[in-house]
């Protein structure tokens, strides 16, 4: 589907899903409060970084803060995870680390 044929409803999920991903590179959706939205980017955020913290509790430790909120912005960001399960967001997080993750000086 094309964005000239996605419908209304579906255009704002993608603006929506997009801004939650990315609230850096994306504008706030039409029709949000901008505080309202602040609570999803910050309640899916959390959400994520506390998975990833008890799946990679020794990466997570030997991370400064900084480096660790922007991994999991990161894998936020570009990652497109193919399963729906809360489970295996670890799985997820290292096929992101192996395939998608450009190397970098902190790593």
């Amino acid at each position: 589907m094309s964005p000239e044929t996605t419908p209304d409803f579906q255009s704002q999920q993608l603006a929506f899903t997009a801004r939650i991903r990315d609230p850096e590179g994306n504008p706030i959706p039409d029709g949000i409060p901008a505080r309202r939205m602040a609570v999803y980017e910050e309640l899916l955020f959390n959400n994520t970084n506390d998975q990833l913290s008890s799946n990679f509790p020794v990466l997570r430790e030997i991370s400064n803060e900084g480096y660790w909120r922007e991994l999991v912005r990161d894998f936020m960001r570009k990652h497109r995870s193919t399963t729906p399960l809360f489970t295996e967001v670890g799985q997820e997080f290292i096929a992101y680390l192996q395939q998608e993750r450009e190397p970098h000086a902190d790593d």
